[in-house]
């Protein structure tokens, strides 16, 4: 289990970015009994992870796709 500020050490992102994504269910992490402190598993770490590089993968043959149609450069 990972605190939001590993978590974001980890991502590259700021430990309010982490919140925000836990808040917007992008993270799935739960408090313990009698805290208020997020504590999020490693394993949903990594399949964010998987869900990113995927998505930029996506993005990249989307934008190839683009450029062979001879879509103009914005």
């Amino acid at each position: 289990m990972l605190s939001p500020q590993q978590v974001a050490d980890r991502l590259g992102f700021s430990r309010e970015h982490v919140v925000a994504l836990l808040n917007a269910g992008e993270l799935a992490a739960r408090k313990p009994l009698g805290s208020s402190d997020w504590r999020i598993p490693l394993a949903t770490v990594f399949a964010f992870e998987e869900r990113s590089r995927r998505a930029g993968e996506m993005a990249d043959e989307f934008s190839r796709s683009l450029d062979a149609l001879g879509a103009p450069l914005e």
